[in-house]
């Protein structure tokens, strides 16, 4: 990974790249199957803050996230300890990919900041819970990269001294 940092004035700017590649080899040693599910990802970034006074700035980024399905969701072994409701993993899961934008403000002051944003995020391959049911009524549960997902929202961040012992920090 890289990134590039500079200021101009009262402007600032960070740009940065991840390149990784993922590499992912299981085994079901009861089948004697082996599962593959490599996958090149890369990761850039973008924050741009601009001082409007000593004491207020405005900022806007860009960020690629990755969240990768756990273990037990990439296990095939069927778990039957629940006879009418099986659950298997699925191999071949991929993973969510969040891209985020975010616009906000931060007010700083004599020994606390408080911050305001809004952000819209477009989550791709969300990872899903997916059942199917067969003839005895018996359902099998498993994960499966189904759709995709829009989010938006407003973020409230007050950081902090109240005293010099006391740091605070809360959101919403």
């Amino acid at each position: 990974y890289g990134t590039f940092e500079n200021t101009y004035k009262k402007f600032g700017y960070q740009v940065g790249l991840r390149l990784e590649q993922t590499f992912t080899k299981s085994e079901q040693i009861v089948t004697s199957q082996t599962y593959e599910n490599n996958y090149f990802s890369f990761y850039p970034s973008i924050f741009l803050k601009q001082g409007i006074t000593n004491t207020f700035e405005a900022q806007a980024s860009y960020t690629r996230r990755i969240n990768r399905p756990g273990m037990q969701s990439l296990n095939p072994f069927v778990n039957y300890s629940d006879p009418q409701n099986l659950r298997v993993g699925n191999p071949y899961l991929k993973p969510e990919y969040i891209n985020g934008i975010e616009i906000g403000v931060v007010k700083y002051l004599t020994t606390f900041s408080l911050t305001s944003s809004v952000f819209y995020r477009i989550t791709n391959d969300v990872i899903t819970r997916y059942s199917t049911f067969d003839s005895n009524g018996v359902s099998t549960n498993t994960v499966e990269n189904l759709s995709k997902a829009k989010s938006y929202g407003v973020e409230l961040i007050g950081t902090g001294s109240i005293f010099k012992w006391w740091f605070v920090n809360a959101s919403a």
